[in-house]
């Protein structure tokens, strides 16, 4: 543990240890943990398959970000599709709900093999 936290991350420069309710040591981060791990020590993207609600479409986004690139895909006209486009111009109403829906709350419809089907309920 504390050996990998020194070789690969920054983490112990930039978060202070202390002990957790249990007697247990414990740092807090503040954002993701890529974001502390040095360049050279980068780990290639994981990616998820989503599901657009408008057609039997997928699409493959980043994990990290998901909803933000998940709204852009719908949001931006520039990147929609024409599918998309045409769903936005049959149910404007529709659109917007899931759009607003997936920023609220943070689900988006997806699938991800590293999952089992037991637990799919994870919020991102």
């Amino acid at each position: 543990g504390e050996e990998w936290l020194r070789r690969v991350t920054s983490i112990l420069e930039h978060f202070p240890e202390r002990l957790g309710t249990d007697q247990q040591r414990e740092i807090s981060l503040q954002g993701y943990l890529d974001d502390y791990i040095q360049e050279e020590n980068k780990r290639v993207q994981r990616q998820i398959t989503v599901f657009l609600p408008h057609s039997q479409q997928t699409s493959i986004l980043p994990f990290r970000g998901i909803v933000e690139e998940y709204c852009r895909l719908l949001g931006d006209e520039e990147s929609r599709d024409l599918k998309t486009r045409m769903a936005w111009k049959k149910y404007p109403q529709s659109m917007a709900a899931v759009q607003q829906l997936v920023t609220s709350t943070g689900l988006v419809a997806s699938h991800d093999e590293a999952f089992s089907l037991d637990a799919v309920s994870a919020v991102l």
